[in-house]
C-alpha cells in the first residue's frame, strides 16, 4: 500500500471519479470572455471543454503528476493546446503582469488551512481581477462531518475495475482529515491499492463571507448546486459569484 499527500499518487485516477455536473456551469461564465484564469485546473478537466471553445485558458496547477495528466490529454493536439498556457504554480503564488474578467478556482479554497493562508489567496487574485470582473469559487461543505470509509464510486473499464472509498475524521473545529483511497481490480481480482491522506478545512458560509468582505470582495450570488439553485442551509455545494468592492 503506498500512503501519499494529495494526488501525487492517484491523479491517474482523477478524472473517472470526479462526475460534478460543473464543466457547463464554469463555461457559461468563461464564454462572455475571450481569456480566463482557472486557479487549481488539475488534469484540465474543466479547461480543456473551455479551451474547445475557443477561449484561451491561462491555467495554474501546483501538482507535478496531475499536470502529467493533463498534458496527457491535450498531447498531439496543436489546435486545441494554443488556447491553453499551463503553469506549475499555486493560488497563493501565481503572477501574471495582467488581469482577468473572469477567475475560477474549483476544489481549492477547501484546502487552504487558515484564515492567513485563505487572505493571501484572496488578495493574489484580487490583484489579477479586472475592477468590473467575476471571481467564482466552491467549496465542498458537505464533506465537513466524520464518516466512516465507504465506497464512493465504482469505474469500469473493459476488464478492469476501479473502486474509489472516502473516509473523513474531524481533528478539530477547523480542520477534516480525508482519506482516499483506490482499489483497482483486473478480472475481479485486486492488484493495485493507492490510499491517501490530506487535511481539508471545515468553515462556514458566514466566515467565508467576512473573509471575502476583509479582502475587498463583494457577494453577488450564492448557488448551492451547479444549477445556480440559491444556497440553503444543508446543501453540500456552496458556490460563490464575487466581484471587487468599487
Amino acid at each position: 500500500m503506498n500512503k501519499t499527500i494529495g494526488y501525487e499518487k492517484s491523479a491517474r485516477f482523477y478524472d473517472m471519479f470526479d462526475t460534478k455536473e460543473n464543466i457547463d456551469f464554469f463555461k457559461s461564465y468563461s464564454l462572455q470572455n475571450q481569456e480566463v484564469l482557472d486557479v487549481g485546473a488539475g488534469t484540465g478537466r474543466i479547461a480543456i471543454p473551455i479551451a474547445e471553445e475557443g477561449i484561451k485558458v491561462f491555467c495554474i496547477e501546483p501538482s507535478l503528476e496531475m499536470l502529467n495528466v493533463f498534458f496527457g490529454k491535450i498531447f498531439g493536439k496543436k489546435q486545441l493546446a494554443k488556447y491553453l498556457e499551463i503553469f506549475n504554480s499555486d493560488a497563493s503564488s501565481f503572477k501574471f503582469d495582467r488581469k482577468f474578467n473572469f477567475i475560477f478556482m474549483s476544489g481549492v479554497f477547501d484546502h487552504l488551512l487558515s484564515d492567513k493562508e485563505r487572505l493571501v489567496v484572496l488578495d493574489n487574485i484580487r490583484n489579477h481581477l479586472e475592477e468590473n470582473g467575476i471571481f467564482v469559487f466552491d467549496v465542498f461543505i458537505g464533506l465537513m462531518k466524520d464518516s466512516p470509509l465507504k465506497l464512493a464510486g465504482v469505474f469500469e473499464e473493459e476488464d478492469i475495475h476501479y473502486k474509489r472509498f472516502v473516509k473523513s475524521q474531524l481533528k478539530d473545529k477547523d480542520l477534516m482529515e480525508v482519506t482516499l483511497r483506490y482499489e483497482t481490480y483486473v478480472n475481479g481480482k485486486l492488484v493495485e491499492i493507492i490510499e491517501e491522506i490530506s487535511l481539508v478545512s471545515t468553515i462556514s458560509k458566514e466566515h467565508i463571507i467576512s473573509l471575502l468582505k476583509t479582502s475587498n470582495f463583494k457577494v453577488n450570488a450564492i448557488f448551492g448546486n451547479y444549477r445556480k439553485k440559491p444556497f440553503t442551509e444543508g446543501d453540500e455545494i456552496l458556490i460563490l459569484e464575487t466581484q471587487i468592492i468599487e
